[in-house]
């Protein structure tokens, strides 16, 4: 997957579609797959591919379509997926998944991860500008934005393992 680095002005303007924008009359796999890499991938630089899609369901973390066809929670569930699989492992997003459906619907999951998102987003670019006015090297604030990265990921991994521990 390839990431690509954007410049403030189009992350500032990238909103995940509400969940009633999501299409719930039953797509087919190429049709979903066309509208997840429309949503995320001009600004995200995520792609979804049809074989992605299929392993996804083959592992049970998207439910399986009903006769070929996609509804809105599928859709829901594989935006959540294309964008987040970029920090955390398939195994530990499965996990975060199976855990989260067992409180709230797929609705109340992608209402409030969008949310995050659009605010996390925001918080950063607002706060990269405040950095460009510090007179920071290019190259140290790429270094300091990928410590804080790993930072996270590492922070995500180690809930992660601490969850799996407590199941024990």
């Amino acid at each position: 997957m390839e990431i690509r680095l954007n410049d403030e002005k189009s992350m500032g303007e990238f909103r995940l579609p509400e969940y009633r924008e999501i299409p719930d009359v039953g797509l087919y796999l190429k049709q979903v797959v066309k509208f997840v890499n429309d949503a995320v991938s001009e600004y995200m630089g995520v792609t979804v591919t049809d074989s992605m899609l299929s392993n996804y369901v083959k592992l049970h973390m998207v439910a399986s379509p009903v006769k070929k066809l996609y509804y809105r929670d599928h859709i829901a569930v594989l935006l959540f997926i294309s964008l987040a699989k970029s920090v955390l492992s398939l195994e530990n997003l499965d996990a975060l998944l199976k855990k989260r459906t067992e409180k709230y619907t797929v609705e109340e999951t992608y209402t409030a991860f969008k949310g995050l998102l659009e605010k996390a987003l925001e918080s950063v670019y607002s706060n990269c500008g405040k950095d460009k006015e510090k007179d920071i090297d290019d190259d140290l604030r790429l270094m300091s934005t990928i410590a804080t990265a790993m930072s996270y990921t590492c922070y995500l991994n180690s809930c992660f393992v601490k969850t799996e521990e407590e199941k024990k």
